[in-house]
């Protein structure tokens, strides 16, 4: 609670000296993003009260992204605070600058009376896939899964096998071969979408989701 009240005193003080609406933080998601990921941009944004969020566009030109997010601002002091995902998509490999506009409007109708902008830079590796036509060579069964367990199986010599969620996060995993098929233990996995990648001997490796219901 008290970290709540000291929090909000804060992005009060903010508030009133101007920088409304006050950006917390910008993340870009997943972490190490690589050409084979949906972006996105998580924002932690506060306003004045009983404001709401009235939307976001975005704008890739090159390695240069505009995004803009609009809140309609309430007439309390007290602040309101929004955490959005925002869909850049999908990015070719290389470094990216990303400038981030929060703004206000006094009506839900957008007309900006104020901004706040913060910026970040971040890098999209180049994601080594299959053919397109060589990705049935591997099979993830069950998907999605409720078993707990899931399996792969593939023509090609499998080196290593990775999960991970869609913060980027690299989570633990223990596998087994048996049977010529992979078992892999899901049971400890909070129910969600993650992404399998399976790396070859031959250095590619194939990417993909995994509904954990």
């Amino acid at each position: 609670m008290k970290q709540f009240l000291l929090l909000s005193f804060m992005a009060f003080g903010l508030l009133s000296y101007g920088q409304n609406p006050y950006i917390y933080s910008i993340e870009i998601l997943p972490q190490n993003p690589s050409t084979n990921d949906e972006i996105f941009l998580a924002t932690h944004v506060a306003t004045g009260n009983l404001g709401d969020y009235l939307g976001s566009t975005v704008d890739v030109n090159g390695n240069t992204i505009t995004a803009e997010s609009c809140y309609f601002v309430g007439p309390l002091t007290q602040p309101e605070q929004y955490y959005d995902t925002i869909s850049i998509g999908y990015l070719s490999s290389g470094s990216y600058y990303l400038n981030y506009t929060g703004q206000i409007s006094w009506n839900t109708n957008c007309i900006v009376q104020q901004t706040n902008s913060q910026d970040t830079t971040f890098f999209v590796e180049e994601f080594l896939s299959l053919d397109e036509a060589k990705t049935d060579e591997v099979m993830i069964y069950p998907n999605p899964t409720n078993t707990g367990t899931i399996y792969i199986t593939s023509q090609s010599s499998i080196e290593s096998i990775h999960i991970i969620d869609l913060q980027g996060n690299d989570l633990p995993l223990n596998y087994t071969l048996m049977d010529d098929k992979y078992h892999v233990p899901l049971e400890d996995f909070s129910k969600g979408i993650y992404m399998i990648t399976v790396s070859f001997a031959s250095g590619k490796m194939i990417r993909k989701r995994v509904a954990v219901i």
